[in-house]
Parts: C-alpha cells; sequence; structure tokens
C-alpha cells in the first residue's frame, strides 16, 4: 500500500480509479498497491454521505407531491405520520427518484413499499459500497 500525506485529497479520477482497484477486491485479499489509506478515507466519506437520509422538509415535500398528482387514499391523513416515517432514511436523491418513477409509472397514489422498491437497487448498492470501503479501511489501518 502506498502512503500519501494525509493532506492530500484524492482527485475525481484517482477516486474512480480506487473504484476500479477495489470492484474486485475481497477481503481476506490483500489491497492492491495502488490503494491508499487517504483515497479510502475520502471514499467512506463520499460513500456515507450517499446514504444520508432525507431531512423531513425533502419528505414532506415528496409527499405533497404525490398528492397533487394522485388521490390519495381515503385514510391518507391518518397514516400520513407512519407513511412519512417509513421514507426518512431514504436519501434524498433517492426519495426524488422514486417519486419521479411513481409519478411516471403508477396509476394510484404509491404505498411506501412501491416507493422503496424502486429504488431498492441503487440503496443496497450504497449499502453495500459503504460496507466495502470499510473493510478495505480496516485491512489497510492494519498494515
Amino acid at each position: 500500500m502506498t502512503d500519501l500525506a494525509t493532506s492530500e485529497l484524492p482527485s475525481a479520477i484517482s477516486m474512480q480509479r480506487l473504484a476500479m482497484d477495489l470492484e474486485d477486491w475481497k477481503y481476506p485479499s490483500p489491497l492492491p498497491a495502488t490503494v491508499t489509506l487517504p483515497a479510502l478515507e475520502s471514499r467512506l466519506t463520499q460513500a456515507q454521505s450517499r446514504l444520508t437520509a432525507a431531512t423531513s422538509q425533502e419528505v414532506a415535500k415528496a409527499l405533497s407531491m404525490l398528492r397533487k398528482l394522485f388521490s390519495p387514499p381515503k385514510d391518507f391523513d391518518a397514516t400520513t405520520v407512519e407513511i412519512y416515517q417509513t421514507m426518512l432514511d431514504l436519501p434524498a436523491d433517492l426519495l426524488v427518484e422514486a417519486t419521479r418513477r411513481a409519478c411516471q409509472s403508477n396509476k394510484f397514489f404509491p404505498k411506501p413499499a412501491e416507493l422503496r422498491e424502486l429504488v431498492s437497487t441503487e440503496l443496497s448498492r450504497r449499502k453495500r459500497d459503504v460496507q466495502h470501503t470499510e473493510t478495505a479501511l480496516m485491512v489497510a489501518r492494519r498494515l
């Protein structure tokens, strides 16, 4: 593993290279020689930021948009809090994407599970990326 000063910030190109280098890496194999501790730390920060949950205002905005475009279920007012709470863990961009896709494909007001399903592949990919990077970082810190 190459040592760089921790103050060096990896460029976008080096982050892409890191992603490619880590793509085929599996624990407990040694990390590729091109993988650096600062680059892994930066990648983990970026990966975690892509999982930052939407704010309550962002969830409310998405629900408001859905309510304008679809006839909400009869019990919508009574279940708004529950619907709202099921969406709070989604990152804002995935919430927007789920809302957009639902507007394009649904005929009726989507259930929270339907919205989540629309972005489940990307959400799972992001979670795996964080776990994979955490594992690589743990290995790198042991060297």
